[in-house]
This record gives C-alpha cells, sequence and structure tokens, in this order.
C-alpha cells in the first residue's frame, strides 16, 4: 500500500493521508497501520477528481496503479494541482505494457484457453498509457513543470508458491475477470496449469519474483504562476 511506504518514508516529521473510494480498501490499509504502529497516516474515502482537501495541502501528492482507472483523468490532475503547494511534486506509477512476463503468463494464457484473441476493454484499461508520452503529455497540459515520463523495471513479490500465485490471479483478478468468467472447468485446470508452470521459472527462496515494466510521470508545481502575455495594439 503506497500510503504506508509513505509513511514509513517520512518518519515522525510528516503526515501522509491516503485515499481510496473503497471502504474495505481502507479499512484494511488502517488495520495495516496499526499493526505497525505508524501513528503519522490517516486514511479519507476520496474520489481523485473531487478530493476533500483545501488548496495548497500537501508537499507530495501520489498514486500507485490508479491513475488508469480515474473516470476523468484532467480533472484528477488539476485536483493533484491544486492540493499540492507551490514547488510540490506529483509522481504517479502506471503499468507498462501488457507483454509482459507476469500478464503473458496469466492473462494471455487464459485468453488462449478461453478462446479470446483481444484483450477485452475492461481488460485492456490497465495498460492505457503504455503508448508512452500519454501520461506526460495530459500532466504538462494541467500546467505542471519538469515534467518526465519514464519507464522502469520492477520486480512483483509473491511470499509464496507459484501454485498460490496463480490461484490468487484466477480467483478473479477484477481487469480480467471477463476472460476468466468464459473458462469452463477443464479449460480453467489447464490454463492454470500452464501459468504456475511459467511463473515457476521466476520462484526462488520462497518467493514469486516475476520482473515487471512500469511507467513514472512526475511533475513539479510551478511556484510562481505562468505570467501571461499581454497584447497590445498601435493606434
Amino acid at each position: 500500500m503506497p500510503a504506508l511506504a509513505e509513511a514509513r518514508r517520512v518518519g515522525p516529521r510528516g503526515n501522509v493521508v491516503g485515499t481510496d473510494t473503497s471502504e474495505a480498501m481502507l479499512s484494511l490499509a488502517r488495520e495495516y497501520a496499526q499493526a505497525e504502529g505508524l501513528t503519522n497516516v490517516e486514511f479519507r474515502a476520496a474520489d481523485a477528481g473531487a478530493l476533500p482537501f483545501e488548496d495548497e495541502a500537501f508537499d507530495r501528492v501520489t498514486s500507485g496503479f490508479g491513475a488508469m482507472y480515474f473516470p476523468d483523468l484532467s480533472r484528477a490532475i488539476a485536483e493533484s494541482f491544486r492540493v499540492l503547494r507551490p514547488g510540490g511534486r506529483l509522481t504517479w506509477l502506471a503499468w507498462g505494457p501488457f507483454d509482459q512476463p507476469f500478464f503473458l503468463a496469466t492473462a494471455q494464457v487464459a485468453m488462449r484457453h478461453a478462446g479470446i484473441s483481444e484483450l477485452p476493454r475492461e481488460a485492456a484499461q490497465p495498460f492505457c498509457f503504455s503508448g508512452g508520452g500519454i501520461l506526460q503529455r495530459a500532466v504538462q497540459a494541467a500546467g505542471f513543470e519538469e515534467v518526465r515520463e519514464t519507464s522502469h523495471e520492477v520486480f512483483s513479490s509473491w511470499p509464496g508458491a507459484p501454485e498460490e500465485a496463480c490461484e490468487v490471479f484466477y480467483g478473479g483478478a477484477p481487469p480480467f475477470r471477463g476472460i476468466l468468467d468464459r473458462l469452463d472447468a477443464d479449460s480453467r485446470r489447464q490454463a492454470m496449469a500452464e501459468t504456475t508452470e511459467m511463473l515457476r521459472k521466476f520462484y526462488s527462496e520462497g518467493r514469486v519474483r516475476v520482473p515487471e515494466i512500469v511507467i513514472l510521470v512526475t511533475g513539479v508545481r510551478p511556484s510562481k504562476p505562468p505570467q501571461r502575455k499581454s497584447a497590445r495594439s498601435a493606434k
């Protein structure tokens, strides 16, 4: 959970507010924070396009794999701009392309056994920024400066055997549920067996560690409002 990681990073001198539209997720986050003894973080229900905070309230605004699902991307970026103090930084993380090890071992295998050749719209949504530059241009258009978009290879780690990681995915990963629902009992068993074998090569020391490509976009709210050019007419 990004808010917990931020709370650990800033320590007692900083304060973190985690947001989500799901009360279930917020309750779970509060339990984790309490278990870790983190007292510098709170959690509030909020929509990215209508943040319940005052202007210029934060030094940082982060989003971990949320931007792909914002109904109104421009409004969400504008809200992040509004709640940032001048000089504050936006940092958003999104998925890279579908064509990478984890999704090839899971969703693509399920698609093949379900007889699907193209990603359904819902399943394609997580990869909507993978074309490159899309999110960067949107952040620039909102008035942010020093905007950068970079791709990074990170590792997703599952603390268990490949069979367990496979069961979690086929248990109904939300963006891919439409694909999984098209699998009958036999094709599901075959797909899960294939996925398990593909994930096995990433298994060592009790963990499945799969390389993933992500997109990182950063921008800074200007310290001063941009100067407007004035036009003068000659008489």
